[in-house]
């Protein structure tokens, strides 16, 4: 083919593009100029869209409004949560613990926080909320979903970055709640052995802020608050020896804002240490300001009635000094014995020596110099280890 007849086919390629882009040119002039022409394009490709990927609903549409609780969006999980002696809080998943083995070790590290250990430990799920009771007769709730997560050796968060628990108060017990049922009660005591129950769901909707669980008279402190059934027999004791054991059917059921009633009659300045809900077979540990302790079978507490002033339960004398704890004791459990000057021994079950009810106990540990025991707790057991 000659060359000008190639030209001659460009040029005339060229024209006819030249035609079709001034026709379109056009009509998108007339386009833009007409809202209408634009209703009709935009209704035209619409129609094409759904001819090409429209398919049924899926959802329904209703005009009913309903309500959620957050809570029921949060995954089910069974965690084991931790809160040491100091305060620090986590949650950890079970399925980081393999084995059953004894605790009582360190919240973290025995080279940074020895003086720390768990003192709550248990399982819970993440939907379950904790009710945490203060000195001052306050109860918080803290749903364990919000928990800080943290691994097996780190120490958690601060409770008090968490909850406001107000200026002062100490935290005395925490139950874990997974329904708020009103066949279910919570036993309180008080250091000046005032004893109450009340129906579980009257807890269930627990304000930011806190609500009151008990009225705590002037100069007495909430010192448990334990969950039970509402058959089973509770053991109080005080400073002087003195232990008593009846019904908890005695302990009439009230609101949350009643004070309560007598469980144990005191002589001049004694108090209650500590309770323990009898619901199996176990010893009660008891130590001394002096560090005396000693293991009595609860077997060995006669049942009596509410309000009388017990029977003995240790020796009390100069050498032992005073009661400063109650505690039960299971095989393989440890106490941990704290003393004002800040210093806190471990001791195993098997330290402690089983006694009858009116010995004096065994000097388990040493002390300084000035020193003396403030106060036992049973060190919390971890579900399982490496």
């Amino acid at each position: 083919m000659r060359l000008a007849r190639l030209t001659s086919l460009e040029h005339d390629e060229l024209r006819k593009q030249l035609a079709a882009l001034k026709k379109q040119i056009a009509e998108l002039e007339k386009l833009l100029g007409s809202e209408k022409r634009q209703l009709n394009l935009l209704l035209k490709e619409l129609d094409e869209i759904v001819d090409k990927f429209g398919d049924d609903r899926r959802t329904t549409i209703v005009e009913e409004e309903a309500e959620f609780e957050v809570e029921s969006l949060v995954a089910q999980e069974d965690v084991v949560v931790t809160l040491s002696h100091n305060g620090y809080i986590k949650r950890v998943p079970i399925a980081q613990y393999r084995r059953r083995v004894s605790g009582g070790r360190a919240a973290v590290g025995a080279e940074r926080h020895a003086e720390d250990f768990l003192e709550h430990v248990f399982v819970a799920s993440t939907t379950d909320t904790l009710l945490l009771f203060t000195d001052t007769g306050q109860v918080h709730a803290l749903p364990v979903s919000t928990v800080p997560e943290g691994g097996r050796t780190t120490r958690g968060r601060a409770l008090q970055q968490l909850v406001n628990l107000g200026k002062g108060a100490r935290v005395t017990a925490v139950v874990p709640v997974s329904e708020f049922s009103e066949d279910r009660v919570l036993l309180f005591l008080t250091r000046s052995g005032t004893v109450k129950r009340t129906t579980l769901d009257q807890f269930a909707n627990v304000r930011s802020g806190g609500i009151t669980a008990i009225k705590v008279a002037p100069g007495d402190a909430l010192i448990d608050v334990q969950l039970s059934d509402g058959t089973n027999d509770v053991v109080l004791v005080t400073r002087s020896g003195r232990a008593i054991r009846f019904p908890e059917t005695e302990i009439p059921v009230l609101g949350r804002t009643a004070q309560g009633v007598r469980g144990m009659q005191l002589k001049g300045k004694d108090a209650v240490v500590g309770m323990v809900v009898v619901r199996r077979e176990a010893t009660l540990a008891t130590l001394t300001e002096r560090g005396y302790a000693k293991r009595t079978p609860i077997r060995d507490y006669p049942v009596q009635r509410r309000g009388g002033m017990g029977t003995i339960t240790l020796d009390v004398s100069d050498k032992s000094g005073p009661l400063v704890s109650a505690k039960e004791i299971l095989p393989g459990d440890e106490l941990v014995v704290i003393s004002a000057k800040g210093a806190a021994t471990r001791l195993s079950a098997d330290d402690i020596p089983v006694q009858g009810r009116a010995t004096q106990g065994k000097r388990v540990i040493q002390l300084d110099a000035g020193d003396r025991v403030v106060e036992g707790a049973r060190a919390g057991q971890e579900p399982g280890g490496d």
